[in-house]
């Protein structure tokens, strides 16, 4: 956890160039405080109707490939939309535009 995560951030600092280790404990930060509710989504899709009645019911086979179908897509779309349109942005711009996307 976060021992671990000292140690990437200080071998970042050590073997990189300043603004890389700037940039990849930027990431590294993000990526510790991010939430995950991956589980819980998994079991909300999946559980059967005595495990929980309102849910969709998903087999697990169904809900994991048109999951990753629709991941996939997404992302050919935010890397075909970034090539159109935000190719000449600034990095600070394109980033906040990519976060912002994110949480919505």
């Amino acid at each position: 956890g976060l021992v671990a995560s000292a140690f990437l951030a200080i071998g970042f600092i050590i073997f990189t160039p300043r603004m890389i280790a700037k940039v990849a404990i930027f990431f590294l930060l993000i990526c510790i405080c991010s939430l995950s509710n991956s589980g819980a989504e998994y079991y909300f899709y999946t559980d059967t109707a005595e495990q929980y009645p309102e849910g969709p019911h998903f087999s697990a086979m169904f809900y994991l490939t048109v999951r990753s179908f629709v991941r996939s897509s997404c992302l050919f779309i935010g890397m075909y939309a970034y090539n159109r349109w935000l190719r000449d942005c600034k990095y600070k711009i394109g980033y906040l535009i990519g976060i912002g996307t994110t949480m919505c």
